[in-house]
């Protein structure tokens, strides 16, 4: 399980029995936004055994989820671009619920708190009355800051 929001380098190791062709190649490809490749997808191989670095970085879903990693391999760069597919990584990516919770919790008491000492400040109002925007600036508060930390869409 990968961790989100943290940088990771793959290394790939790679064997040809023969000499192989001067244009070979490996491609790493993803189609998931959880997954970013951060270096250069296609690496040349200009070897017949060597390692090469892939470095990706993960995004910071609200639930765990899997992603797919394709590696795919070609013989001639020049002409073909993507190669045929080799075989796929399945990445799981472990969420940031805890984290955004907290931040959502933050948020919605930093909003809460004028309207809590306001509140509180008024002397003409009665204990159950200040309680009572308390509980409702809290509710509001929590609300709003739970959207925003959890990146709900706008329109519900």
């Amino acid at each position: 399980m990968l961790k989100p929001a943290t940088t990771y380098e793959i290394e790939l190791y790679h064997f040809h029995p023969t000499e192989g062709k001067s244009n070979a190649f490996l491609r790493v490809q993803t189609e998931t936004p959880l997954i970013r490749i951060t270096s250069n997808p296609t690496l040349e191989v200009n070897s017949r055994y060597d390692v090469k670095l892939v470095r990706i970085q993960t995004a910071r879903p609200t639930t765990s989820e899997t992603a797919v990693l394709s590696i795919f391999r070609g013989d001639d760069l020049k002409n073909d671009r993507f190669g045929k597919i080799d075989f796929d990584l399945r990445l799981v990516v472990s969420s940031v619920w805890l984290r955004n919770l907290l931040v959502g919790v933050l948020i919605g008491i930093l909003l809460a708190a004028p309207q809590v000492i306001a509140a509180f400040s008024n002397s003409q109002l009665t204990v159950n009355t200040q309680t009572v925007i308390t509980l409702f600036s809290l509710l509001a508060g929590m609300s709003a800051g739970m959207v925003a930390s959890f990146q709900l869409p706008k329109r519900l």
